[in-house]
């Protein structure tokens, strides 16, 4: 079995594309996997999504209120994820990316709750949960991962082998297909390392 460790922004564009890919492999190649979703919001991370949305043409807000969508989405998917579980919280996130996947601006005031209550989630709860000590620690702890593993930018892919070693490796940005699915069937590493930059984690 694999085990993903998905480190993105909230709405970033790469990082929807990203999941894709990810979503793409698990279905083709029938593999097991389990995938924590980790957002993490950071001047950083911001700015390059930013940056990122501005070279494909669209049009975006203020950058402090596209950002005030991106810290009101995270804190929502936590809620959810303490609530109702990994599943429905990764559901969540993963419409709302894919609503903001081509257009920016097409974030509405009242979306999350739209996209919430079609899961079946209730969001009464979900308000009444993002200000909890829970979320707090919850958004600490996946900063805390990061700041341990290095994870500069979004979105950062580490994945682990489980019939392997602890090692893992890191995918910075965006990936190809196929370089996803040569680590997946256990292709061989050194010919993939000499092409494409890694780092060597270690599971902690």
């Amino acid at each position: 079995m694999f085990e993903l460790f998905l480190f993105i922004n909230p709405i970033g564009l790469y990082c929807y594309d990203v999941e894709q890919q990810l979503r793409k492999a698990e279905d083709e190649l029938e593999i097991t996997t389990s995938v924590h979703y980790l957002p993490i919001l950071t001047t950083q991370t911001m700015s390059s999504d930013i940056s990122r949305r501005r070279c494909a043409s669209q049009m975006l807000s203020k950058p402090t209120a596209y950002s005030l969508i991106a810290e009101n989405v995270l804190h929502d998917f936590h809620a959810i994820k303490m609530a109702y579980g990994n599943k429905k919280a990764r559901r969540f996130l993963y419409t709302i990316q894919g609503i903001l996947a081509d257009d920016g601006l097409s974030f509405q005031d009242g979306l999350p709750r739209k996209i919430a209550e079609s899961l079946g989630i209730d969001w009464a709860s979900v308000e009444l949960l993002r200000s909890s000590k829970y979320i707090e620690d919850s958004l600490a702890d996946d900063l805390k991962l990061a700041d341990q593993w290095q994870i500069r930018k979004t979105p950062s892919t580490v994945i682990f082998n489980e019939a392997n070693d602890d090692s893992g490796i890191l995918l910075e940005g965006k990936f190809e297909y196929a370089d996803l699915t040569d680590i997946f069937t256990q292709k061989s590493q050194a010919t993939w390392q000499d092409q494409y930059p890694v780092r060597r984690l270690r599971l902690i």
